[in-house]
């Protein structure tokens, strides 16, 4: 049910991106896709790691119970709203142009924000169900707002999109709260301490920091080299060859991180990653000839010709995604802080040097993808290679 909830998000997310390519002009689907992307860095990002330490450090003996550390909800609680002053700050700063309610942005970025430690909470109450419901609901809310532009004509399109997007997520976030109230009791206990709390978010910070640069990356990187109206034709190819990997991507984090920090089998590990190759692969062809109909019957309006390359390196990323999906999944349950420490050392400087590169010597879309694309595999094999190692040395 959980899978089903996801994809129709999904195809709702898709769906209203279609709609308002056709409604929107070229820049304002440009501004559009700006905050969209900045919202959906504050859900990965806001909560600098510490949702993966949440998991790590609490457990739910039974439904609608967990049993925590009082000091991580209080850390939890200052940097939500800590991140989301300074991303709000941010978003001023380089965007006041496309939303100049500060006061919205600010406590949008506040519910969005909030959403990924419910998402946690709700996961690690086994309520699966409910976790992508309320993660996905603004998906829906965004494709009720697009058809509702093309029934009430005379409508300012972009701001009615952008100022009911940051409604559709606040109303989520209060949702999200009244359930999480309803349905979960906390309760306290000392088995950590404040120290081995702090170092292991420290540890998850910059890892989600290095997620959250390839992730995102290529889209601002896209933004502030090309323009608004370049980045917003590359965001709407992603939601045709991208977006699908990136729901696979988290429903297999969603998923095989609660088995896999339950019990961890390298045999099944192995056999999964090979699938995720296999499947990525021929979902990649199911795509291509997806979007090749669609675009034959004018369905969209894609130029094939003129972006196949791209389209070619995008369905790549997709494909390496999953894979690291898969690895990456077994990797935040199982870790030691030991293995975190050096994934991170690899990872960190890693990716800090190709986005360099990236910012300071390269110019083109195709370019950057293939920087990217690096980034995810060879993240990967680091990832792979240090858990298979500690795994050797605890047997």
């Amino acid at each position: 049910m959980s899978l089903i909830i996801l994809m129709v998000g999904a195809i709702c997310f898709f769906g209203a991106n279609i709609l308002l390519k056709k409604k929107l002009t070229i820049t304002e689907y440009g501004e559009y896709s700006i905050l969209v992307s900045y919202f959906s860095l504050g859900f990965i990002y806001g909560l600098l790691g510490l949702e993966q330490v949440f998991i790590r450090f609490s457990q739910a003996p039974s439904r609608g119970k967990i049993i925590t550390q009082r000091f991580q909800i209080k850390t939890i609680i200052t940097t939500v709203l800590t991140t989301s002053v300074l991303s709000t700050i941010l978003f001023y700063w380089f965007y006041s142009e496309i939303l100049p309610n500060i006061l919205l942005v600010f406590l949008s970025t506040v519910s969005m924000t909030s959403l990924m430690y419910f998402f946690s909470a709700f996961r690690l109450n086994t309520d699966f169900v409910f976790a992508q419901f309320i993660s996905n609901l603004w998906r829906i809310a965004l494709l009720i707002l697009a058809v509702s532009l093309f029934l009430f004509r005379g409508t300012n399109a972009s701001d009615f999109i952008l100022y009911g997007l940051c409604y559709s997520i606040i109303l989520c976030f209060l949702l999200a709260v009244y359930y999480y109230r309803k349905e979960i009791k906390l309760e306290f206990n000392e088995a950590f301490t404040k120290k081995e709390i702090l170092i292991s978010g420290f540890h998850f910070c910059i890892a989600i920091t290095s997620f959250s640069l390839i992730t995102f990356g290529d889209r601002f990187l896209i933004e502030n080299k090309l323009g608004i109206e370049n980045f917003g034709e590359y965001f709407y190819l992603t939601n045709f060859f991208l977006a699908p990997y990136t729901i696979l991507q988290n429903y297999v984090g969603f998923k095989q991180l609660i088995l896999f920090k339950a019990n961890f089998n390298k045999k099944y590990f192995s056999e999964f990653n090979r699938k995720a190759i296999l499947f990525g692969l021929l979902l990649g062809f199911l795509l291509a000839l997806g979007v090749y109909i669609l675009n034959s019957l004018r369905i969209i309006d894609i130029n094939i010709q003129e972006h196949w390359s791209t389209i070619l390196l995008i369905l790549l990323t997709g494909i390496l995604r999953l894979y690291s999906s898969s690895i990456n999944s077994a990797f935040e349950a199982r870790t030691s802080i030991e293995t975190l420490r050096k994934a991170n050392i690899y990872i960190a400087s890693l990716t800090v040097i190709l986005i360099l590169i990236i910012f300071l010597f390269i110019n083109s879309i195709d370019m950057i993808l293939i920087c990217i694309s690096l980034i995810w595999f060879l993240r990967s094999v680091i990832h792979r290679h240090l858990l298979m190692h500690q795994m050797k040395t605890i047997l």
